[in-house]
C-alpha cells in the first residue's frame, strides 16, 4: 500500500479522542477511535481458525505455537487486544466439524475464521440462519481504514455476495488476486511458427490457419505425421475459455444480461459460433479432441504433441519445463483476442479467499475490521522494512509465510503481481535496482537477473514472467481495458442445484461433446438447450436470480 496510508494511521493515533466504555465486570474501557484506536486495558478476544498439518512445524521454526505469536503480541501491544485462541485444531477437517457443531449449539468464538470456498459459503449461510453472526455494515462505515477501503473497491462487490444477507453484510474476506486463474493467453509454439514462415496469430482467421498449419504441415520438422495444432480434454474445460471467450461466450459461468438477468453461459447464442469452428478442427483432425483420456494438455505442450495451448498468467512456470526437452524452442504469447483482433474479455476467478465472523454476542465487533485495517498497516511498514517484513511477513529463507499467523490475514489484491512487473522491468530497463522499494520486487528483479547473466536454469519461467516484455506486463491489456469477468453467481448451490446439477452437467457434456465431435450438427445446440431448461435449468435460472434480485435490491 502507498506511504501515504501510513502516514493517515499515525496521524489518526495520534489525534484519535477517546471514549469511554463500559467492560462486562464493570471496568472502565477506554477505547481510541478511527481504523487503529487501541484498547485500555487491553480486552480479550476469544479466536478460532483453521490450522493445516504443516502450521505446527512452521510456528515451531518461527518460534511460535499454535495459540502464541508474534502477531498475537504486536496486536496486543499496539491495540490493546488479546487474542486467545479457542480451538487449537492441528488438522482442517476437525476444525470444520467442530465450527459445524459450534453453528448447532448456537455459540462461537468472538471472532472466527470459516476458511474460504464453497465451504465457507455454506457455512455463512448456517451462521446467519442460526442468527449468531453480527451484521458488520454499522462497524465497516465507522472504522475500516483507507487503505481497506481501497482493498475492497478494488477486489469488488461481489467478494461480499457470499456473506450478505436480507441486504445485510455478516463477513469481511481475505482478498484474492482472481486474475491469477484466469485463461488469458495462447502459448505458441514460436519456432514451429518460424519452421513454417507463419505470423503470431491475432485473430481467429490467423488461429485457425495456424492451428491447421501446425496439424498438416510438420511444423517440429520430424518428418512424421505426429503433431496437432492444439489439444481439448473437456468441452467444460475452462482451458478453453480464451477461445471461448474472444466470441463473447462464457461456458462455465453466470453471466448478466442486459436485462440485468442472469443466464448460464453455456446456453448463451454465443456459443453457436466457437462451437462450429471448433468442431470443424476437430472433424479436420487439426485439433485433439481426448475427453475420455482427461489428456494433459500442458504436457501435451511441452512434449511436442501439440503446438498451442491456452493458460493463464504463470503457466509460464511450468511450460518452460519444454526448454528442458527442446533447449532450442521458442514460446510466443499471445493475449485472448476477439474475431477481429480485439483484446478479449476474459473470465477471472473470484478476488474472495477466507471469510471471517464477528459472534453476535460479541461487544466490541470492530476489533474485527481493525484487525484488518492493522494487516494492512504492517504490511505497509514491511514493504520498506527488511527486518519487520521477515518478522512477519516471510522468513528470510522463504520457507515460512509469517503473515499466514496473523488472524486477520491480507496478503494479495487484484492488480499486485501486474504493478510489481511494471516497476521491475522499469528497474531493468534503467539497471537499477535501487529503483524498487519492496522486498517482493527486490527478490523478482534478482531472480531475473541471475538468469539472464548467469543463465540459472531454475530462474528461466520468472525471466519470462517479470522480464522485459514479460508476460505479467501484458496483463495490463486486460486491467486497463476493465476486460476481467467474473462469475455473478457466488453463493451456496440453489435447490434445484444441489438435486439435479449432476445431470445437468452430463446434459451439458454429452450435448455440446457430440456437436464438437460431429455426431449432431450445429441445430443440435437448440435440444441441447432445451433439454438443460426442461431437466432443472430453469428451476436453477429463476433460483439464481431470485437470489441476485436479494443481493442487489
Amino acid at each position: 500500500m502507498k506511504k501515504a496510508i501510513a502516514v493517515f494511521f499515525a496521524v489518526l493515533m495520534l489525534l484519535s479522542s477517546l471514549a469511554m466504555l463500559s467492560a462486562c465486570g464493570g471496568e472502565k474501557v477506554t477505547v481510541g477511535e478511527g481504523p487503529l484506536g487501541a484498547y485500555t486495558p487491553a480486552i480479550t478476544v476469544s479466536y478460532a481458525r483453521p490450522y493445516w498439518a504443516s502450521d505446527e512445524a512452521n510456528l515451531t521454526k518461527m518460534g511460535w505455537s499454535l495459540t502464541e505469536n508474534g502477531w498475537f503480541d504486536i496486536i496486543k501491544e499496539q491495540l490493546g487486544v488479546k487474542i486467545r485462541v479457542e480451538w487449537s485444531l492441528n488438522d482442517y477437517g476437525l476444525y470444520v466439524e467442530r465450527l459445524s457443531n459450534a453453528i448447532l449449539e448456537g455459540s462461537i468464538p468472538n471472532i472466527v475464521d470459516i476458511s474460504a470456498g464453497e465451504g465457507a459459503y455454506l457455512s455463512l449461510q448456517a451462521l446467519h440462519a442460526n442468527d449468531i453472526v453480527a451484521p458488520l455494515d454499522d462497524v465497516m462505515e465507522q472504522y475500516m481504514s483507507e487503505a481497506a477501503k481501497e482493498l475492497y473497491a478494488l477486489a469488488g462487490p461481489e467478494i461480499f455476495y457470499p456473506a450478505t444477507f436480507d441486504g445485510k453484510t455478516y463477513a469481511i474476506c481475505q482478498v484474492a488476486a482472481g486474475e491469477g486463474t484466469a485463461k488469458t493467453f495462447y502459448y505458441i509454439r514460436q519456432d514451429w511458427l518460424d519452421n513454417l514462415n507463419l505470423q503470431t496469430p491475432s485473430n481467429y482467421s490467423e488461429l485457425e490457419a495456424v492451428i491447421e498449419a501446425f496439424a498438416k504441415n510438420d511444423p517440429d520438422g520430424n518428418g512424421e505425421d505426429d503433431t496437432f495444432g492444439m489439444t481439448v480434454n473437456s468441452i467444460q474445460s475452462t482451458e478453453l475459455d480464451a477461445y471461448f471467450n474472444g466470441y463473447g461466450a462464457y461456458p462455465n459461468i453466470w453471466v448478466e444480461d442486459d436485462n440485468g438477468k442472469l443466464y448460464y453461459g453455456a446456453i448463451g447464442d454465443e456459443m453457436r459460433k466457437p462451437l462450429d469452428r471448433l468442431s470443424h478442427m476437430i472433424k479436420s483432425g487439426w485439433v485433439d479432441y481426448a475427453p475420455s483420456s482427461g489428456a494433459n494438455i500442458s504436457g501435451d505442450f511441452m512434449t511436442g504433441k501439440t503446438g498451442i495451448v491456452i493458460g493463464q498468467t504463470n503457466s509460464i512456470l511450468t511450460l518452460t519445463n519444454l526448454y528442458k526437452r527442446n533447449p532450442d524452442a521458442k514460446i510466443a504469447v499471445v493475449p485472448a483476442f476477439t474475431e477481429d483482433g480485439e483484446t478479449a474479455a476474459v473470465v477471472a476467478g473470484t478476488n474472495s479467499y477466507r471469510y471471517y465472523v464477528a459472534s453476535k454476542e460479541f461487544k466490541y465487533p470492530e476489533v474485527l475490521i481493525k484487525l484488518n485495517n492493522f494487516m494492512l498497516h504492517m504490511t505497509d511498514l514491511a514493504s520498506n522494512d527488511m527486518d519487520l517484513y521477515h518478522q512477519y511477513f516471510t522468513i528470510e529463507d522463504g520457507s515460512v509465510h509469517a503473515y499466514n499467523y496473523a488472524p486477520v490475514v491480507q496478503e494479495d489484491y487484484p492488480s499486485r503481481n501486474y504493478n510489481n512487473a511494471v516497476l521491475v522491468e522499469e528497474a531493468l530497463i534503467a539497471n537499477d535496482r535501487d529503483m524498487l522499494d519492496t522486498q517482493l520486487q527486490l527478490m523478482l528483479y534478482d531472480w531475473v537477473k541471475e538468469y539472464e547473466e548467469n543463465g540459472r536454469e531454475s530462474y528461466r519461467g520468472y525471466a519470462l514472467l517479470y522480464g522485459i516484455n514479460g508476460v505479467q506486463k501484458l496483463q495490463g491489456l486486460f486491467f486497463e481495458n476493465d476486460l476481467y469477468v467474473q462469475n455473478k453467481f457466488v453463493s451456496v448451490p440453489t435447490a434445484t442445484m444441489a438435486t439435479h446439477q449432476v445431470d445437468l452437467d452430463t446434459i451439458e457434456i454429452s450435448g455440446l461433446g457430440q456437436i464438437l465431435v460431429g455426431e449432431q450438427p450445429l441445430d443440435y445446440f437448440d435440444v441441447f438447450v432445451t433439454e438443460w431448461k426442461n431437466i432443472g435449468g430453469d428451476d436453477v435460472t429463476r433460483e439464481v436470480n431470485e437470489w441476485y434480485q436479494s443481493i442487489n435490491g
